[in-house]
């Protein structure tokens, strides 16, 4: 009679070790696995993590219970735990860069702003373009940042003197982290009846001051640089035109960090591992 139980206690064990392990697997398949047509975030991973959990604690109760409540069991804790990760995620923040100065700033190249908004971005701008630069090629002003200049003989532009013969036509810019190009607003725009800004392939042709959306938000990579073009169609011997702000999204992040889900299904293993020895001790 007592070995008829220990045995029954042994293959109950078993049975309960195979389901917790059946739901170790689950999980670790939850967190290799990606989104469709896009990186696991954060907000996927936590709720991956609450899947699994449930999982393996549901698994580890059918030997415990009886088959219908621990089913039940399964199945409201895999619809909770679904529903969590699932939840749209929240209206992602715009940061918007003010690229005035309340003074006149002529700067060496590079020149940064930030970090600002909730998501701490750096923009740097730097590696002007054109003809003719003096060695503080960079000028921002209350209206703005130069993004094109003709400088003629009677009137100096962009901090560059009258008859210096200055163009400027092009800087690069890049962000600390990966974001999408929104908007970006034109001003400061005096002798000029027409104008064309170009980031890398996107080009906006322009005949006044205002915003300028992009359509198909563009992609800037984390540490990318990104030449920004710019010409003029001045009315006279000199033209300009500025940049006040430029809005950016921040990108969702490719995915989570690849040692990561190695790192836990290693732990998930090796628990059960443990786990599986321990109780096979108690069991004999």
């Amino acid at each position: 009679m007592q070995a008829a139980i220990k045995s029954d206690q042994k293959a109950d064990t078993t049975s309960w070790i195979r389901r917790r392990q059946t739901g170790v697997a689950f999980a670790v398949r939850g967190l290799l696995s990606k989104e469709r047509g896009g990186g696991l975030t954060g907000r996927h991973f936590i709720g991956r993590l609450l899947i699994g959990f449930i999982s393996v604690m549901s698994f580890s109760l059918l030997s415990k219970k009886s088959s219908t409540y621990a089913m039940g069991g399964v199945v409201a804790g895999m619809v909770a735990a679904s529903s969590i990760a699932l939840v749209p995620a929240a209206q992602a923040s715009i940061t918007t860069f003010n690229l005035t100065t309340s003074s006149v700033v002529n700067s060496p190249s590079p020149l940064s702003f930030g970090p600002i908004g909730v998501d701490n971005i750096i923009l740097t701008l730097s590696n002007p373009q054109g003809s003719n630069l003096p060695a503080n090629s960079l000028n921002t002003n209350s209206s703005g940042f130069c993004a094109f200049a003709l400088v003629g003989n009677s009137n100096g532009r962009c901090g560059y003197l009258a008859g210096s013969n200055s163009v400027i036509n092009g800087f690069s810019l890049s962000f600390d982290k990966s974001v999408y190009l929104r908007q970006f607003d034109i001003a400061g725009l005096q002798n000029i009846t027409g104008g064309s800004i170009a980031f890398g392939s996107e080009l906006f042709n322009f005949t006044g001051n205002g915003p300028q959306t992009f359509i198909n938000p563009f992609l800037a990579s984390a540490g990318s640089t990104i030449l920004v073009t710019t010409t003029g169609a001045p009315d006279g011997q000199s033209g300009v035109f500025r940049l006040t702000n430029l809005q950016v999204e921040l990108a969702p992040e490719a995915s989570v960090p690849g040692p990561l889900p190695l790192l836990g299904a290693g732990a998930a293993f090796a628990y059960s591992r443990k786990l599986r020895t321990r109780i096979l001790k108690k069991a004999c």
